[in-house]
């Protein structure tokens, strides 16, 4: 298993997996599966194209398949854009209790200086329904700041 970073040729896979991503975990994500099908192929091959701005790392497994993403971003405007938010981490559920998700989310905070210079403060939310995310973060050196209530709403139900 390694991680890399993703490009426009790992288009399918990062669809596949994305999707799978919000279907299977709609408490854990700000995005549900509609939001991913709306967007388009070439809006997901740019985003797949590292930048000054952007970068998404994939976890590979032995027999070549994506089974885990994160993706960075640079905030804008300008002012911002000394800070950059992880988004999307997401690890298949056979490939769980491996710390997968650690090395994604270690390997995502290693590439930031690299790839997005000037970038210093890199952020990240999560759900409280989502407790291995809560559990992951601080043991990357994430601090909680704090909660914002009714941050998203997913049937009619509102989580923090």
């Amino acid at each position: 298993m390694y991680v890399r970073l993703l490009n426009p040729a790992d288009v399918e896979a990062f669809t596949r997996l994305r999707l799978r991503a919000l279907r299977e975990e709609p408490m854990s994500f700000s995005s549900d599966p509609e939001d991913q099908l709306s967007i388009s192929a070439e809006e997901i091959i740019r985003r797949l194209t590292p930048s000054a701005n952007a970068f998404v790392l994939g976890a590979i497994d032995s027999n070549q398949q994506l089974v885990g993403m994160v993706g960075v971003f640079r905030e804008t405007p300008a002012k911002h854009a000394h800070k950059a938010f992880m988004w999307g981490v997401y690890v298949a559920p056979e490939y769980r209790k491996r710390g997968l998700g650690e090395r994604l989310v270690r390997a995502a905070i290693d590439q930031v200086p690299e790839a997005l210079p000037g970038v210093q403060i890199l952020g990240t939310s999560v759900f409280l329904s989502a407790p291995a995310a809560r559990a992951l973060y601080p043991r990357c050196g994430f601090v909680s700041w704090g909660i914002e209530a009714r941050s998203a709403k997913v049937g009619g139900q509102y989580i923090a």
